[in-house]
């Protein structure tokens, strides 16, 4: 039986994983949409010439579903004009943990069959 495009679009909302982010001496668990991560949206994400923040702001407002992420006790939202005031290198720890979780293992060249 055929797989429907629509129904993997669909899947967006569906899927979710979880990944923890170390960021400083604090880590914390972020959910994020497991099939809305395609080989675009990686590329965008990874080829972005002049604004690399943006592109994992908008990276990150696409994939990410679920974070721990307070301010004064309330879970902050997950859009653009609140990613955009937060510290590069809190939003590049999120975005390297879900890319390293997705991410195919290199095949292993020192194993009983490699040289």
């Amino acid at each position: 039986m055929p797989i429907s495009v629509l129904k993997a679009r669909r899947a967006r909302t569906a899927d979710t994983k979880t990944v923890t982010v170390e960021f400083g001496d604090e880590s914390m668990e972020v959910e994020f949409r497991l099939s809305a991560i395609t080989p675009t949206t990686l590329a965008s994400l990874q080829s972005a010439d002049g604004d690399k923040l943006g592109a994992t702001v908008e990276f990150l407002c696409e994939v990410l579903s679920k974070w721990e992420v307070e301010d004064e006790g309330e879970t902050l939202p997950i859009d653009p004009a609140v990613l955009s005031g937060l510290p590069v290198d809190f939003l590049s720890a999120i975005a390297a943990a879900i890319t390293a979780d997705v991410q195919v293992p290199k095949a292993n060249t020192t194993g009983s069959f490699g040289p």
